[in-house]
This record gives C-alpha cells, sequence and structure tokens, in this order.
C-alpha cells in the first residue's frame, strides 16, 4: 500500500441523536463508525449491533424455497433416499454436512457425495448421477452447486431422479428440469438474502424443512453455515452477518465432536489455548484445514469430521486433516516460489497475472491465484497443464468481475463457474494461450485494473479518543470482514518508539506510538521497509486484540504508516 494516496471519510455535520445514544459509551465517534456502514438511525443500529437467528429473512422468500421444502417433506414422509451433493471447497462441505445432519434429524435416509476436485471437477456429474441412482436415490439436493447443471439435471431426470438445487453462484440460464433453484442471485431475492454463500443457503433450507416438520434444526448448524459464509469471502451484511454472529458464538462452546476437534488443533497450532474463534481464524486457520484434504485427495474426511458424532472419531480425523494441512502448506511454499520465479522474467507486470505449469496441484491453484491477487494487488490465474487439458483457478479484486471475462470465453472453456472475485475454468490446451489473452484484453479495456489508489480512513482521531469503550465498540462491529470491514482510524504526528522488524527477511515492522496523552503498541505487516523518517509519524491502523498464550492486549495494526505531515 506504500503508493497509495491517504484519505479520511467525510463526517456528517451532524448526527441523529439515537443514533448516538445506541452507540452508547463511544458516543459520536461510534456513531460516525455506524454511519459510514450505512446505518442512520438507533433502530437499525439495534439489529446491527445485536444480530439474532430471529431478524433473518423468512426462508419461503428465497425464490422456490417453497416447492424445495415441499419435495424434501415428501420425500422424508415417503421414506425415499435422498442424495446430498456437496462441493469440496469449506463452503460446499458445511452446506453438505447442514443437509446430511437435518435430514438426519428428521429421519431421513441419506447418503452424500463430495466430488473429488482431480478427478471430478467442481459440481454434478454425470457419474455423480449414476453413483446415486445405483444407491437407490429418488431425489438429489445440492449445496454450493448445481445452478450451471443443467445437462446433468436433465440425465437425472432421465433415470428418474428429481433434484433441488441449493446454490448461489451464478448463471445464465437456469437448469429447466430441477424441481427447484433455491439461490439468491435469482430475481425476486429479498436483498439482505442475496448475500447468502452456498451453506448460507443450505441452513435456510435445513430452517424451512425443521420448521416444517415442527422440530428446531440443531444448534451447531448456524456454525457450519458461518464457517462456509466466511471461508467463502462472502460479505458479511444482510442474513450473512446475522449467521456469522451467531455461528461464532455457538463456535466458541460447540459441544459439537467434529467442531470441538478441529478447534482444538486449529487453536494448538496456531492460536494458542484461549484465542475466540474470529472470521481471521476461520480465514487462516479452520477454513484451510478443512480445505486441505480436498486439496490433496479425498475431501470426504472433512466431511466425516463436519458430521462425526464421535469424540474419539472426531480426534483422529482431526488429527490426519492436520498432517494434511501441514504438507499443503509445504507444496504451497514450492508453487510461490516456481510462481515468484515467473514473474521475475517479466518486463513489467500485465493487468492479470497468469502463472501456468504442469507441477502445479490442482488443490493448490486457488490459494496460489488469491495469494497473487493480494500480494500484487491485481487479477491473478493460476493454471495447471496435464494430459492435454488446461485447469485454472482465477480470483480477482473488487472493480473486476474475473467471472464475466472467463463466462465471455465460454465458447472454448470444457467448464467454468465461480463470482465477480473468485472463479474457475477448464480447457484444452492448445485453447489456453488464447483464452488467457482474450481475458487480460478484457481488463485492459476495463482501464487499470489494480487495486484502489486511495487508502481511507473511516474518522480522524488522536490516541487519546481510544479508550475502552473505543475497543469495546469496535468489537461489537464484529464479525467485520467482506462487506463489513474493520474500522480504520487515521492519527497525526504520533512519536514511534522501540522500532523493530520481525521476520527472516523483516518484513514486518514492530513498534510502539506515542500520542502524548496515550501509547499504544502497533504491528504493521508487510511494512518493515516503510520510511519513517527522523521525527513523528502519521498512521492508518485498525485496533487489533492480539490474543497468544492466554493473554490478552490491544494493539494497532498498521495499514499505512508515514513521516508526519507528509501530503
Amino acid at each position: 500500500m506504500g503508493g497509495r494516496r491517504w484519505r479520511v471519510r467525510q463526517s456528517p455535520a451532524s448526527l441523529p441523536q439515537d443514533l448516538v445514544e445506541r452507540a452508547g459509551n463511544c458516543g459520536h465517534l461510534g456513531a460516525l463508525l455506524l454511519h459510514h456502514r450505512a446505518i442512520r438511525d438507533g433502530q437499525s443500529a439495534a439489529r446491527f449491533l445485536k444480530p439474532e437467528l430471529a431478524h433473518l429473512t423468512d426462508p419461503l422468500a428465497l425464490p422456490d424455497m417453497y416447492h424445495a421444502v415441499e419435495r424434501v417433506a415428501t420425500a422424508l414422509d415417503r421414506r425415499e433416499r435422498i442424495g446430498v451433493l456437496g462441493d469440496f471447497d469449506v463452503d460446499g462441505l458445511t452446506g453438505a454436512a447442514i443437509l446430511v445432519q437435518a435430514l438426519r434429524d428428521l429421519g431421513g435416509n441419506v447418503s452424500v457425495h463430495i466430488p473429488d476436485r482431480a478427478a471430478d471437477g467442481h459440481g454434478l456429474t454425470t457419474g455423480a448421477v449414476d453413483a446415486f441412482h445405483d444407491d437407490g436415490v429418488g431425489l438429489i439436493v445440492t449445496a454450493d452447486t448445481g445452478s450451471t447443471a443443467a445437462k446433468e439435471i436433465t440425465y437425472a431426470r432421465w433415470r428418474g431422479i428429481d433434484t433441488v438445487v441449493t446454490d448461489h453462484h451464478l448463471s445464465d440460464s437456469l437448469p429447466a428440469d430441477a424441481l427447484a433453484v433455491v439461490n439468491p442471485h435469482r430475481a425476486g431475492a429479498l436483498p439482505e438474502s442475496s448475500v447468502l454463500s452456498g451453506a448460507g443457503v443450505a441452513f435456510r433450507l435445513a430452517q424451512a424443512i425443521s420448521e416444517k416438520s415442527g422440530r428446531a434444526p440443531a444448534s451447531h448448524l448456524v456454525s457450519l453455515a458461518a464457517l462456509g459464509v466466511i471461508a467463502d469471502v462472502a460479505p458479511l451484511t444482510g442474513d450473512n452477518r446475522i449467521i456469522a454472529a451467531e455461528g461464532l458464538r455457538e463456535l466458541q462452546h460447540t459441544s459439537h465432536p467434529g467442531l470441538r476437534a478441529l478447534l482444538d488443533q486449529a487453536r494448538a497450532g496456531n492460536r494458542g489455548a484461549r484465542a475466540p474463534i474470529d472470521t481471521e481464524a476461520i480465514a487462516f486457520h479452520i477454513g484451510p484445514r478443512l480445505n486441505a484434504p480436498g486439496r490433496l485427495g479425498s475431501p470426504l474426511l472433512s466431511l466425516q469430521l463436519l458430521t462425526s458424532s464421535n469424540d474419539a472419531e472426531a480426534k483422529r480425523l482431526a488429527e490426519e486433516i492436520e498432517n494434511l494441512n501441514g504438507e499443503r502448506q509445504r507444496l504451497s511454499r514450492e508453487a510461490w516460489a516456481l510462481a515468484e520465479a515467473q514473474l521475475a522474467k517479466l518486463p513489467a507486470l500485465p493487468p492479470v497475472l497468469t502463472i501456468v505449469s504442469p507441477d502445479l496441484m490442482p488443490g493448490i491453484l486457488g490459494p496460489l491465484a488469491g495469494r497473487l491477487c493480494g500480494e500484487y494487488e491485481r487479477p491473478a490465474i493460476a493454471v495447471q497443464i496435464e494430459n492435454g487439458n488446461a485447469r485454472a483457478s482465477a480470483r480477482s479484486i473488487p472493480g473486476f468481475d474475473i467471472h464475466d471475462a472467463i463466462a465471455r470465453q465460454s465458447a472454448r472453456l470444457t467448464r467454468y463457474g465461480g463470482h465477480a472475485r473468485a472463479a474457475g475454468f477448464s480447457c484444452a490446451a492448445p485453447d489456453l494461450e488464447g483464452v488467457l489473452a482474450d481475458i487480460a484484453s478484457i481488463a485492459s479495456s476495463c482501464g487499470p485494473v489494480t487495486a484502489p489508489p486511495f487508502i481511507t480512513a473511516d474518522v480522524e482521531v488522536g490516541l487519546a479518543e481510544l479508550g475502552a469503550s473505543a475497543w469495546d465498540f469496535v468489537q461489537m462491529l464484529a464479525p467485520c470482514g467482506e462487506g463489513n470491514p474493520s474500522p480504520l482510524f487515521f492519527t497525526r504526528g504520533m512519536l514511534p518508539m522501540q522500532i523493530k522488524t520481525l521476520g527472516a527477511t523483516g518484513d514486518h515492522l514492530r513498534l510502539v506510538l506515542d500520542g502524548g496523552a496515550r501509547k499504544y503498541d502497533a504491528i504493521g505487516f508487510g511494512l518493515g521497509g516503510a520510511d519513517l523518517g527522523s521525527s513523528l509519524v502519521d498512521a492508518i491502523y485498525a485496533l487489533r486484540t492480539d490474543h497468544w498464550n492466554g493473554r490478552v492486549r490491544h494493539e494497532l495494526e498498521l495499514k499505512a504508516i508515514r513521516p508526519a505531515a507528509q501530503a
């Protein structure tokens, strides 16, 4: 972010009194942070600051939900075998686990299939339909997939199997032979539900089916939905905010054997025994662990963990997953070294970064593209070529719809899917060069496809204003992430003290910032080379509550730092 210009959001001349009152001890500062999140009155603030499941929209308001519930209810009444089809990422795995658990709790006769990343690719295949048919399945219910599986759903119907789709991925047209397509991107969906991830949609179906049966869904299902919502980087607004907040609360003290074993491994490996589970823990520690089996082999290991009801079995599965996660980390380091070597040979960075190699494993493509996109602040595509076929995973920045750019190449693609920020495709290897060139051309025609030129703070404050009430209020804005970022603060003229760099190559900055009346420890990831000048500094930062080895401390997480009074 070193080249970005700094700015502070414009504040209104006055704020509604009921909004200020809802901010409690944080007063005007808290009300201003709410205002910048488009929360303009006390009633909206109350719902935002205390999200509850009761505030979710009616699940039957989702397009086709009524038809989905009726068909599933019929299958339950008839003891018809139901096949749940998920996907191999966290959103698809948790969505499948939600449906399996909810249906079994209602007496359902359930089988489940998760595609193999390398052998099957994403989504419903004719092979999966055949497997369900051989297992006596009369109804397929998908989780996080199915919107683009028109041919496969038609094939399922030909084999005498009905299909209910629950998904959130975009599609130009709906599968005509599906009995129901519950997708929040369809016309008629409420704005609050339009942000739902695949696991979120599956959770709403589980709620609706349980309600029709006169029962409440198991309490841990909202935790599974939260894992999917957060790991899929879905906007933490509307229904997603409620699911994420309630799920994280339940997750802290979950009694579910699989989730508890998973959390124990994540805490032991990364967070310290008493660290709370938050969006950062899911994004960087829990999500990657659940993804590891599917990236290196079979995702069924993770599904078994998420649906396990036995403590000993869950502990064994979590340990196996931990070992696979270590291997994933090693392969990711090798892939990053390969990518940096390819980029080093380029005279200049292109508008869309592309890394192509037969040595990349399919399961590493997505994380590699994501890291490239984050590090270089531009769209990125990672491609593996094997046996004459190219398999690609793409990630993008706000403002450039990578899914749309890929969809325009559909005539040359064998498969594609995803959404604006994350997508993937497959094609014949000879077609790859043309496909990548056309995607780059689309990006170039949009103007500079890089991260925004500004880093924007919510408000300018002095450190003296950041007392306990400010830290407490920022915690109430959580869960933060996509669509609800952590608030950023701008402070001028602080004295830097105890300056040191961290990491093997000094990539990170650690110091104390003294604002006169108050001083705080500060950490700047990736800011080890920042110019601090010789006197006072300005900084843009978030408030970070750090948990490590049972200790809790407040510190500033620097996003940018510069010599004071720099224009």
